[in-house]
């Protein structure tokens, strides 16, 4: 691909992130290289959802800048391309700098612009599969900005050990000070995470006082697996992939699986034993689920605690 060379290695059709989101990056029927749009651009990625005879028009158009250049000076480009009326989304990058744009919204551009994702931040790629999932009906923004959080509070979380954390708070009725400001971060840069962090906010309160969270029961050792795992997803797929089976979005076999948002599968076709061993891995890759009780049923199990 000539325009690759042209941009010193930035982000490509061969890129992880397109493959991530459910994309063959070789496939010209779904990512079409420097295609014509109807002004006679030539945008460098296009999108398609099925197939580029059947549809006609991308989903999502994507401008590949190199590495560190400053996206301002092009965004004339990227409204060029939106005059050009071939798709909805519109993604501008740098390979460390996302940003994603509506072209329902008014101009100016800065109206359009719906994210920007950080690739240097907590959860960025996360954030980055969600919103370039092919299975997505639109790019799901709340999600996204649900994952950037849940990763930036983790790792504040996870940077002071938690007896530490307790005692400060016994003494403050605070969080630690990099808990603190990135609490603040995150109502700040993901105003539409807002339910979210408050909740999250209210569970690691109840953690440091000690409190006993409510029991989560489940109908059967599937759900629970599924519901586990699908929540650790959304902070960190890498690390799920670790201990649990995921499944490509193509996958239509027999093993019973569930879907999660970015289109891959969790598989859930195992024995009760079987998902009490991938529960207790679970809680060793993810230690915020270390020592939490859930109910199956009739009976009581403690993640990471309970050895099968």
């Amino acid at each position: 691909m000539a325009f690759l060379q042209r941009r010193r290695h930035a982000p490509g059709p061969g890129s992880p992130h397109s493959q991530e989101a459910g994309y063959d990056p070789f496939n010209p029927e779904e990512v079409f290289p420097q295609a014509k749009d109807s002004n006679n651009l030539k945008p460098d990625l296009l999108l398609y959802k099925g197939s580029t005879r059947q549809e006609g028009a991308p989903y999502m158009v994507i401008e590949v800048k190199a590495l560190g250049e400053n996206l301002k000076k092009h965004e004339n480009q990227v409204v060029q391309y939106m005059n050009g009326g071939q798709a909805r989304w519109y993604v501008l990058t740098n390979g460390e700098t996302w940003e994603f744009y509506d072209r329902d919204r008014p101009l100016p551009l800065a109206n359009c612009l719906r994210a920007r994702i950080q690739l240097a931040d907590p959860g960025a790629l996360r954030a980055l599969s969600l919103l370039l999932s092919k299975a997505a009906a639109e790019p799901p923004f709340q999600e996204a900005q649900e994952a950037l959080a849940e990763a930036l509070l983790a790792q504040a979380a996870e940077s002071v050990p938690l007896e530490e954390q307790k005692r400060a708070y016994d003494l403050t009725k605070h969080f630690v000070v990099p808990l603190q400001e990135a609490v603040k971060e995150a109502r700040e840069r993901f105003p539409l995470a807002e339910p979210f962090v408050e909740r999250w906010v209210r569970e690691w309160e109840a953690k440091l006082k000690g409190n006993t969270p409510p029991m989560r029961t489940f109908p059967s050792w599937a759900e629970a697996l599924f519901t586990l795992g699908a929540e650790c997803y959304r902070s960190d797929p890498a690390k799920v992939r670790q201990v649990l089976k995921i499944l490509p979005p193509s996958y239509a076999g027999p093993l019973r699986h569930e879907p999660l948002p970015d289109g891959h599968k969790l598989c859930v076709n195992f024995s009760a034993k079987d998902i009490k061993r991938q529960l207790n891995k679970l809680a060793h890759v993810f230690p915020h689920l270390k020592g939490e009780r859930i109910r199956v049923r009739e009976e009581e199990f403690t993640l990471g605690a309970d050895l099968q």
